[in-house]
């Protein structure tokens, strides 16, 4: 692959893997990709080259960052509303946080608990964290602090200076040592064969150590920080000056947040639980330094309440209404939450519970078997019917019964009429109504394209009794609705209208 093979660099290299005993006890090896500075053998510019060897190594660096897994970087930036993502760490065990969103995003440390059994470090919401460090980032790019960032710069530049002054000195030392351990070894008598054999020993000893390190060396090179230029350095005044603005314009993502954070800061360690009500946020910022402020655990009661019409509104709809329902409801006459977000179900039943308001109508049920607003169980339904809940399931997917369903792992509530039941347990032909098989020959259609038909309502279908058996009987004529029915069917819920629903069309055009 040429973003990984150093052949396509032009380079000439052996032992880039390594056989790893994985089992001790059945002798099991795997082979595992091995660091640069552990290859057998590298010997650049012995090919031709279709990149060069530095951006070889500033695609290795790049994948190595990117990768989210098995690498204590900080991974590709993605676009969740958590700025943190990549950059946070467990201060208690230093491993890094996963982010999860339940709706809001969290940071979570639960890594030893799903591996090991062990209890879970600490789980804190990423709201406030994000905002303490944003509040850092923006405080860090004011024009004192910039300046006062540059020289810290300039102190470094300067530590660097002096950090290759003393790798330039062990490199002189290492390469003067093999130097002279040529000479001894080109100085030998050849029919001194033990002392030519231990001199030659010594001279590939202080080759070896010359090679590693100018890997060490061009390893600490590539993650040090370029020196800055007056260019750099006018460009950064230029662009700081304008960050606030950019940071909360409208058409900045979180990507491009995330970004941003990261050309400042390094990582920032979270500690939600040496202090109660706490989260200790430390910031360490690509130059060194470290930044530690502490903030306030948000909790549920911290003096917002839930408006009293709004509660009121709520337990007055949920004698016929589920949850699902009554959030839709808040949300149209444009209500929100005490932390001013839109209401969803979930929302809605955390605030029945908490004042103890108790729903006729619940999402999952609990013995009853007619909701508040006459929807029954899967069940029920079975029960009415004489038939399996296997059954009254696969009359759902057919859309023989109107079915309402929350998402996940929540189970079906049915509205059966009066009418679906004479319609499913009828006894006597109907005019307009023939069997499954015989309606394809007479419509010129496949059961397949009836049972469509039945699903999206374009067709009425009823189950009658046959001697010893049951058999469906679909519409082929559309039967004329008298206007009592029609009327029936306008004033019905919406979401109850499940027959006829062409011919309703037809009637209202």
């Amino acid at each position: 692959m040429i973003l990984t093979n150093p052949t396509y660099a032009g380079a000439y290299a052996y032992g880039r893997r390594k056989s790893v005993l994985t089992e001790p006890t059945r002798a099991v090896l795997a082979r595992h990709r091995a660091p640069q500075e552990e290859w057998a053998v590298l010997i650049p510019e012995v090919f031709p080259a279709y990149l060069s060897w530095a951006e070889y190594l500033e695609n290795q660096a790049r994948l190595a960052a990117n990768r989210s897994r098995f690498m204590p970087g900080p991974g590709a930036v993605r676009q969740g509303d958590a700025l943190l993502t990549g950059l946070g760490v467990c201060a208690r065990c230093g491993r890094h946080l996963a982010t999860i969103y339940n709706p809001e995003p969290w940071y979570t440390c639960a890594r030893a608990k799903r591996r090991y059994g062990e209890p879970q470090c600490q789980s804190c919401k990423a709201e406030p964290i994000d905002h303490a460090v944003t509040e850092l980032f923006l405080q860090a790019t004011q024009p004192a602090q910039v300046e006062a960032a540059l020289q810290a710069l300039d102190q470094l530049e300067q530590e660097r200076k002096d950090l290759e002054r003393l790798w330039q000195q062990r490199l002189e030392r290492a390469r003067y040592e093999a130097e002279r351990a040529e000479r001894q070894f080109n100085r030998v008598e050849p029919e001194n064969r033990l002392v030519a054999r231990e001199l030659e020993n010594r001279w590939n000893g202080a080759l070896a150590q010359v090679q590693h390190l100018e890997r060490s060396y061009a390893q600490a090179q590539q993650q040090q920080l370029a020196p800055l230029n007056e260019s750099d350095r006018a460009l950064i005044r230029r662009s700081l000056t304008d960050l606030p603005q950019l940071w909360h314009a409208a058409t900045t993502t979180a990507a491009d947040r995330k970004r941003l954070l990261r050309c400042l800061i390094r990582d920032v360690a979270v500690d939600g639980v040496s202090q109660p009500g706490q989260i200790i946020v430390q910031v360490r910022w690509q130059t060194g330094a470290t930044t530690t402020v502490s903030v306030r655990r948000p909790r549920s009661t911290d003096g917002l309440t839930t408006n009293t019409a709004t509660l009121e509104q709520i337990r007055a709809m949920a004698a016929d209404h589920s949850d699902d329902q009554i959030a839709d409801v808040l949300n149209a006459q444009h209500l929100t939450t005490r932390w001013g977000k839109p209401w969803t179900y979930q929302r809605v039943h955390r605030v029945r519970v908490h004042n103890h308001i108790p729903s006729h109508c619940p999402i999952v049920p609990r013995g009853q078997e007619t909701r508040g607003d006459g929807l029954v169980s899967v069940s029920a339904a079975a029960r009415m019917f004489g038939v399996s809940r296997a059954t009254i399931a696969g009359w759902v997917r057919h859309g023989v019964l109107f079915a309402q369903h929350m998402p996940g792992r929540n189970p079906y509530w049915l509205r059966v009429s009066p009418e679906d039941i004479a319609r499913l347990t009828a006894q006597s032909f109907e005019p307009g109504f023939e069997r499954l098989r015989t309606a394809t020959k007479t419509l010129g259609l496949t059961e397949a394209q009836l049972w469509e038909d039945v699903r999206a309502g374009r067709r009425a279908i009823r189950r009658m009794r046959c001697e010893q058996h049951w058999e469906w009987q679909v519409a082929v004529s559309v039967p004329k609705i008298r206007d009592d029915q029609l009327n029936q069917v306008l004033s019905a819920p919406a979401d109850s209208v499940t027959l006829y629903p062409a011919l309703l069309e037809e009637q209202c055009e």
